[in-house]
């Protein structure tokens, strides 16, 4: 996959499960942007991601994913190692 299908695909990702505008996804995007985002959501979130890439996310990675470049970072690094 490449890195543009993967960020499209991401940003489709968060925005479908918090149900948001794509458009307001940036690099800088995170927890505090979205009201919802709390602890319990973040997890869910990362379930999400986990199943659509078909990766599996080590525990100090979930805690670290506070913005959509993280984000974005990690999932690239996991398929790289698939």
């Amino acid at each position: 996959m490449m890195y543009s299908m993967i960020r499209d695909e991401l940003i489709r990702v968060i925005g479908n499960f918090f149900k948001i505008d794509t458009n307001i996804i940036t690099d800088d995007f995170g927890p505090k942007d979205i009201k919802n985002w709390d602890s319990l959501n973040h997890l869910k979130l990362c379930i999400e991601i986990e199943k659509n890439f078909k990766i599996r996310f080590e525990q100090e990675d979930i805690e670290s994913l506070i913005s959509f470049k993280i984000i974005y970072k990690t999932v690239k690094m996991y398929i790289s190692e698939n």
